[in-house]
């Protein structure tokens, strides 16, 4: 891993001159993300699928530096399987997102076309949740909201098919969320920190350049 690590910074060192989004340029990018999360053991295995869409804006405050701000909205499902007898249910889940992202996105050009981008991002999601849980003698559903803050480490690489259009992916290199706690469900806090997390958060986007500005030569 830290091999792996030096060696991109290397490459960003590298091709940080090969081409330039100026300073004033605008973009706005059309982000759609898919996420699966499986875990099992014997006693138990648990589904998360995630649909995801999210505009962004951009605004480079300096060469291939920009500051954003995005709005997101989605869905998601889930089911649980829990089999130690005499606690054994199954429940489905279901839940519709709304949420704020700020960001501030760093851009390295290999050449006019490729580069890799590194983005620090703070975002608020607003969860409206339904549960139906199965157990052996009865069924309950729980209706319940929630807020879910995030701090993450976005790693992304970006292709222009045009001098204005661009294919974008990204995925968190390493994420830190905190759950507050829900008076219409229960108050416990939750602290959650991951790294490299790809299976649940592959973003694919479309970037449009605005404007005059587009990426060039320039060194």
């Amino acid at each position: 891993m830290k091999q792996t690590i030096i060696t991109l910074l290397c490459l960003l060192a590298f091709t940080s001159s090969q081409a330039q989004i100026e300073k004033g340029s605008n973009a706005i990018t059309i982000n759609a993300g898919l996420g699966f999360n499986r875990a099992s053991d014997p006693n138990q295995s648990n589904n998360l699928f995630r649909i995801n869409v999210q505009p962004v804006f951009e605004h480079f405050i300096a060469r291939n530096l920009s500051l954003g701000a995005g709005i997101n909205g989605g869905f998601q499902f889930g089911n649980d399987d829990y089999k130690v007898s005499p606690y054994s249910y199954k429940a489905n889940s279901y839940a519709q997102t709304y949420g704020l992202s700020l960001q501030l996105k760093k851009y390295w050009f290999m050449n006019p076309q490729i580069g890799l981008t590194l983005s620090p991002q703070l975002s608020s999601t607003y969860y409206e949740y339904n549960n139906s849980t199965e157990y052996t003698t009865n069924t309950n559903t729980y209706n319940y909201n929630y807020w879910y803050h995030s701090a993450m480490l976005n790693f992304g690489a970006v292709y222009f098919v045009k001098s204005n259009i661009a294919i974008e992916a990204q995925t968190n290199f390493v994420n830190y969320s905190y759950y507050p706690g829900s008076p219409s469900y229960n108050n416990n806090e939750r602290h959650v920190f991951s790294v490299l997390a790809f299976q649940s958060s592959l973003m694919v986007g479309v970037k449009f350049i605005l404007g005059n500005n587009k990426p060039s030569l320039t060194p």
